[in-house]
């Protein structure tokens, strides 16, 4: 981490006093958007240099950035689940598309709801659901289910724009302000699927990051994005695919900007800590592989995380490893709640504050698909653990991976290590392995029906 001056610990300190209610008039207002399958190196805080995010790293610029943040899955719904209830994949359960968040499942959601706060969820991914058990604790649910049109290819099917939910969720807070009286604080989660194929990104965006170049067909690069796994993929059409992406990320902060600035006007953010961040990101061949759900190698693991918080002024970059379960604990201790016991996560509050234990977190993450699953037929990766800059990926059938993430960030060689690291690894494997299975979820699974298989299709699973 990079050692804060001391007047920036007192800062953090006397902000995390303010939203721990020492006296403060009210609770903050909490804004967590996820783009979902955004790659962290794709942000300009994080390194990039093609200026395809520059709203977000203005967040990052007034904010804590966490260098080394992970996801506890490479796809949306463990991801998400996890995210919601600060526990691991065998732990809630939600382990394949049929697998639904139980309802004894304690969400951060219900826990903000039962401290006062409205909650609101708005998405265009037809894979959260409420009737999956994603709802739970949100008094405003809005999924917007992938539109189609009859006899439209499957990569054809664009996910809902940001500026459709955008326009949801300012009718929605201006609906909450029509009602009068003292507005209670908000929760507003927001999830967007622009950085996810099948992709649609906007000339401009997309000419930007060709740079004078003929524009792709979008038809062939979205069909390439199902496909690139199972057809061979020319280096013009790997790149056309990454542009393309990138131009989605480009899109994406355009519009985040333009809510920001509605949320800013209706006084949202006069109060609010703000967390941007990823569910999982995306593979561009560096492993041989296209797309996400099928390996737990850091370009589908490692998520941007960003918090913003009321007041704060300049950058601050933790460089220790965190995970997203971190997130709700986080989120409760700096309004100054308790956290469930049910939570695995710790409070990142302790790394603000210069006061973290030596060591850092250890980052979990799990891949608990089935064998006859497209994920596992490319792939047997099942769980990865990462302590420090030491990383270990573990098969079903004990195959493991050993990175040095340091001297090999990319994860090019899995012999790295020498035996004291790799037992070390081990034992810290087992040891996470033995503590969520003794609070094993009991699976709750929901048949898919014709719409929600189409829904599948739609974003480039195999099913």
């Amino acid at each position: 981490m990079t050692k804060l001056p001391i007047a920036s610990r007192r800062l953090l300190v006397a902000t995390a006093c303010i939203l721990a209610a020492c006296g403060a008039p009210s609770p903050p207002n909490i804004i967590v958007i996820v783009g979902d399958t955004l790659r962290a190196d794709r942000l300009g805080s994080h390194g990039n240099p093609r200026g395809l995010t520059p709203f977000l790293d203005s967040i990052a610029e007034r904010g804590i950035v966490f260098r080394s943040a992970y996801a506890q899955s490479s796809w949306t719904n463990p991801s998400v689940a996890s995210l919601f209830t600060s526990r691991y994949p065998s732990q809630h359960g939600v382990i394949t598309f049929e697998s639904v968040l139980a309802d004894d499942e304690i969400t951060l959601a219900e826990v903000l709801r039962e401290a006062g706060y409205t909650t609101g969820f708005f998405s265009p991914n037809g894979l959260i659901r409420e009737d999956w058990g994603y709802g739970q604790g949100f008094s405003e649910f809005s999924e917007f289910a992938i539109p189609g049109i009859p006899d439209q290819p499957d990569h054809l099917r664009i996910p809902y724009r940001a500026d459709y939910t955008n326009r949801h969720i300012l009718s929605w807070l201006d609906s909450l302000a029509a009602k009068g009286g003292r507005r209670p604080p908000v929760f507003l989660y927001v999830q967007y699927m622009e950085p996810h194929s099948p992709y649609a990104p906007p000339e401009a965006a997309l000419r930007k990051m060709l740079g004078g170049r003929k524009p792709p067909d979008l038809a062939e690069v979205n069909l390439f994005a199902f496909m690139g796994n199972v057809a061979p993929m020319e280096d013009r059409v790997l790149r056309d695919l990454q542009d393309v992406y990138d131009a989605e990320v480009l899109s994406l902060d355009t519009e985040l900007r333009r809510l920001f600035k509605a949320l800013e006007s209706r006084g949202l953010l006069q109060n609010a800590i703000v967390v941007v961040t990823s569910d999982h990101g995306e593979e561009f061949k560096e492993h041989g592989l296209i797309g996400h759900e099928k390996t737990l190698y850091g370009e589908v693991i490692r998520v941007p995380l960003l918090i913003s918080l009321p007041g704060s002024s300049g950058r601050t970059d933790v460089t220790e490893v965190v995970s997203l379960i971190d997130l709700a604990p986080s989120l409760l201790d700096l309004i100054g709640h308790p956290a469930p016991a049910s939570f695995e996560g710790r409070s990142l509050l302790p790394h603000l504050t210069g006061a973290a234990p030596p060591g850092g977190h250890v980052a979990y993450s799990e891949l608990l698909v089935p064998e006859s699953s497209a994920a596992k037929r490319l792939s047997p990766h099942a769980r990865s653990v990462i302590l420090g800059n030491h990383k270990l990926i573990a098969g079903e059938h004990g195959e493991m991976e050993f990175y040095d993430l340091k001297a090999d960030p990319g994860e090019l060689d899995p012999n790295a290590l020498d035996e004291a690291e790799r037992t070390v690894l081990r034992q810290t494997l087992a040891e996470i392995q033995q503590r969520v299975a003794r609070g094993d979820a009991k699976r709750e699974i929901k048949p898919i029906d014709d719409a929600t298989r189409e829904q599948i299709r739609a974003l480039g699973y195999e099913r």
